[in-house]
Formats: C-alpha cells, sequence, structure tokens
C-alpha cells in the first residue's frame, strides 16, 4: 500500500487555527481533496497514455476506484484497480496455476496481448476459440483464434512472467499531496471564520 504522510509545519500551523466543527472536519476535507487530486492526475495519465484503439482505458478505471475514507486524526485514499499497485511499485508477475478456463490444465504461462491483435484491452476469456499454438523453438507459445473469414489470428503471447518497472508518475507527488491537504484546510478556516 501507498502511504503519503503530510505533516509538514505548514500543516500543523493550520491545525492550530481549527476548532469545533472545522477541527472535526478537516480529516474528511483533507480525504475529499486527495481523493480530487489522484482522480484529476489519474485523467492526465489516462489522456496521455491510453491508446485509442483499444476500448478498455486502464487508468480511468483507475480513476473511477478511487476511494476515501477518513478517522479523527488521518486521511486517505485507496485506487482498489487491479494492477495498479503493480504500476506504481514494479515488480514480477508470474502465473497463478490456477484451471484454465481454455485448456482445463493449470495455467503456467501469462497471456501477453500481441500489439495491434483484437487482443488488446481483452482477456483470453473473451475469445471462444482460442487455441495454444508452439512456436519451433523450444519454449515459445501463442494464444490464437480463428477470424470471421476462417483465417487465424494470433492473439496473445504467452510467457512464464513478466517484469515491471516502478513508475511513481502514475500518482501525484507528496508535494502536490500536501498542497491539496494545505488549501483543502486554509478553506476550512476561511468558512469556519465567517
Amino acid at each position: 500500500m501507498l502511504e503519503v504522510i503530510v505533516n509538514t509545519e505548514e500543516i500543523t500551523a493550520l491545525f492550530s487555527r481549527l476548532h469545533g466543527a472545522a477541527e472535526k472536519d478537516a480529516p474528511r476535507v483533507v480525504a475529499e481533496s486527495a481523493a480530487e487530486l489522484t482522480r484529476r492526475h489519474l485523467e492526465g495519465v489516462a489522456s496521455r497514455r491510453h491508446r485509442s484503439h483499444v476500448k478498455r482505458n486502464y487508468y480511468l478505471e483507475a480513476r473511477d476506484s478511487v476511494v476515501h475514507d477518513h478517522d479523527g486524526s488521518s486521511a486517505w485514499v485507496e485506487i482498489p484497480h487491479v494492477g495498479f499497485a503493480l504500476r506504481y511499485y514494479g515488480g514480477t508477475v508470474r502465473p497463478s496455476g490456477r484451471v484454465s478456463a481454455i485448456t482445463g490444465r493449470p495455467i503456467k504461462r501469462l497471456a501477453i496481448p500481441l500489439s495491434g491483435s483484437e487482443a488488446e484491452g481483452k482477456t483470453p476469456g473473451d475469445f471462444d476459440d482460442a487455441f495454444v499454438i508452439k512456436g519451433r523453438r523450444k519454449g515459445t507459445a501463442l494464444l490464437a483464434g480463428r477470424k470471421g473469414n476462417g483465417m487465424i489470428g494470433l492473439l496473445f503471447a504467452l510467457v512464464k512472467k513478466t517484469e515491471h518497472k516502478a513508475d511513481l508518475s502514475v500518482l501525484p507527488t507528496a508535494s502536490e499531496y500536501n498542497n491539496a491537504a494545505v488549501e483543502a484546510l486554509e478553506t476550512l478556516i476561511q468558512e469556519q471564520d465567517k
């Protein structure tokens, strides 16, 4: 889980100016502000990275999954979208070993959509007639399916694992979260002083 701790002198000073209901509202407004910042940031990532020919927009789906909450002293934002932590932290992905809907055997490889194929943005389960083609070189395999004209179309490369580099740019920086928290608290102080 990603944790951004926003506890600067500026924020401490703002908290000291809060009282009554505004003091209780502080974690809520910080959580709401951080969630909105996260959603806007993910929209920007989506506009820069999404390939228009792929129906599914991963980063917009991640944006739609953003939730926030708070307690008496803390505020947090979560992005429970599948694979988002992998994008942020990086890591190695290996097959699950569960039984494949296509082969009926334990999954020993990952299905990676081939660039430009109709598989982009889809899973093997989206193809009823998919079948495995083993390459001549030892260890290579592809998942293919029949096209409407009866020809075979390559869909997925089947690989033993994938490596992913950490990409901190998929979320706002700690400084941006800090600024959002400060702005939310300043607005709350202005409202309490009215």
